[in-house]
């Protein structure tokens, strides 16, 4: 019998117990101010990530105005703002956090503890959740609306049998993770290790390596039909296809494929380097052309990889960042025999695998683990 037929042979709609959220959880709400607190971290909506309970990034108390809330270690912190990013997580020691949120803390006599997290990474929660939210601009959850809210649960026994299964999944995850950020600073280290300690006797100005082509805007785009590519930031990172250049406009433009070096030059992410994709190159994007034959694409590529903090630090413009020009004659490149450089981009196209492999072994727990969820609290 494998793990779907054991959860729905122990688990049928007769046997669930109807639970009010009040049920399972109390709200905390217990104001402070953090640079009075005592206390170190501070949580902020923006450090939680969706649908996972393990929070990885934190603030500075010192660098936060105003009264929060102050969370213990073991309560849950929800982000009851835009509701359908679906933000939740669990404090690992005390802190203070977003006035934002609402600070959940089980109750153990009426349900499992540890069973609880993973009812508020369920789509029977989320769902009920974000049809509850008010506003439009930014959705929001109130206490009050949540807190009578009526779920249908597997029984207090049943929960407990189930926790150790869902916790074995997350735990495999978590590891993953932490392989997956071991492997990220190895990279960055890496990094450090080739370019950080440069030798200007043996170094090029960049600028004499490269020539930097900015791509146009089309006079007008379609989000279908024929024509090619807009190879927009969010184009080339995830592959979602925003813009389609039409067949008419082509011809006046900057075509690129996966083999052609770019930057981003205007926006947030100004100063991020990236490879293409077939299609057209975007207005808030430049192609980096190599114009000296002894220096190896890869290799710049690596070697801007490790400048990209500072790429994006002397950007310039308030309101829309963008890179200025003039920086590239203040960088200088290591010059390598080929060979040499080889070596190096030999070394971070094995890091480059192993981060991938990583990466979709962690898909693919997470779609087991979000699999379990569904049949624990949505099929039965």
């Amino acid at each position: 019998m494998n793990i779907s037929e054991s959860i729905k042979k122990k688990i049928n709609k007769s046997i669930l117990v109807k639970y009010k959220f009040t049920d399972l959880f109390e709200n905390i709400v217990e104001k402070v101010a953090p640079k009075k607190s005592g206390l170190e971290n501070y949580i902020g909506l923006k450090h939680l990530d969706t649908k996972s309970l393990k929070i990885r990034r934190f603030g500075k108390t010192s660098e936060v105005e105003g009264d929060k809330q102050k969370i213990y270690k073991g309560d849950f912190i929800f982000a009851k703002r835009n509701s359908y990013l679906k933000r939740v997580g669990i404090a690992d020691f005390d802190a203070v956090a977003s006035a934002h949120s609402l600070i959940l803390r089980p109750k153990p006599e009426n349900a499992v503890k540890d069973f609880l997290p993973f009812f508020l990474l369920s789509e029977l929660f989320w769902q009920r959740a974000i049809e509850i939210s008010v506003g439009s601009l930014s959705p929001t959850i109130n206490w009050k609306t949540l807190a009578k809210q009526e779920f249908l649960l597997p029984p207090k026994k049943i929960q407990a049998e189930l926790t150790q299964l869902l916790w074995s999944s997350n735990e495999v995850i978590e590891k993953q993770n932490l392989i997956l950020d071991n492997l990220k600073r190895y990279d960055s280290s890496q990094l450090n290790f080739f370019f950080s300690d440069l030798q200007t006797s043996n170094a090029v100005n960049l600028k004499d390596i490269i020539n930097l082509k900015k791509g146009k805007k089309p006079p007008s785009l379609k989000d279908h039909g024929d024509g090619l590519p807009y190879n927009t930031l969010n184009y080339l990172r995830f592959g979602k296809l925003e813009y389609i250049v039409p067949q008419k406009y082509i011809s006046d433009l900057e075509k690129i494929n996966q083999n052609d070096l770019l930057m981003v030059w205007d926006g947030n992410a100004a100063g991020e380097i990236i490879f293409g994709k077939d299609g057209i190159l975007a207005s808030t994007m430049c192609k980096l052309e190599i114009k000296n034959k002894n220096y190896l694409k890869n290799y710049i590529f690596q070697f801007i990889r490790s400048k990209e903090f500072y790429l994006r630090r002397t950007t310039i413009g308030s309101a829309i960042p963008h890179v200025y020009p003039l920086v590239f004659n203040k960088i200088k490149i290591p010059k390598l025999e080929i060979n040499e450089q080889e070596k190096i981009v030999n070394i971070f196209e094995i890091i480059k695998k192993c981060i991938e492999d990583c990466e979709i072994q962690i898909l693919k727990s997470k779609n087991l683990q979000k699999s379990l969820i569904k049949k624990i609290f949505n099929d039965v």
